[in-house]
This record gives structure tokens, sequence and C-alpha cells, in this order.
């Protein structure tokens, strides 16, 4: 996995802000062709993107990814 500049453009609007152990989870909104959109990332402390996950259609699917994706990791 690679991760992503520090000064990447951020699409959308934070909604939520998750504490982890090393950084911090951003879910967020936006909206592609004139739908609504859910997605989360994980943001380490230094600003770099980890990893992220984009197009849920609920928001709560976004949330509920971010704890499964801490049971694997």
């Amino acid at each position: 996995m690679t991760s992503t500049r520090p000064k990447s453009k951020k699409i959308g609007k934070t909604i939520k802000t998750i504490k982890g152990k090393a950084g911090k989870w951003e879910i967020f909104s936006y909206v592609k062709n004139n739908k609504t959109y859910y997605a989360n990332r994980l943001v380490s402390s230094n600003g770099w993107i980890v990893c992220s996950n984009l197009g849920f259609l609920r928001l709560q699917h976004a949330i509920d990814n971010v704890s499964r994706v801490r049971k694997l990791a």
C-alpha cells in the first residue's frame, strides 16, 4: 500500500473524526454525478494519508468500515 502526499486536495466535507492509535480516521461526504457518497481515510499524525475507502452510499457503512479495517490491522 502506498501513501499519498499530505498536501493532496480533500474532496468533500468532513463529517466525523475518530481517533486512532497513531492517527485519526476522517469520515467525509462528496458529490459525484449529482449523488452524495461517503468515504473514510486514515491520516497519520504527520499528515500522510495511509489508506482511504471511497464510494459508500450510506454514512453508517463508512463508519462500519472503520471498525472492520481496525480488526484486520
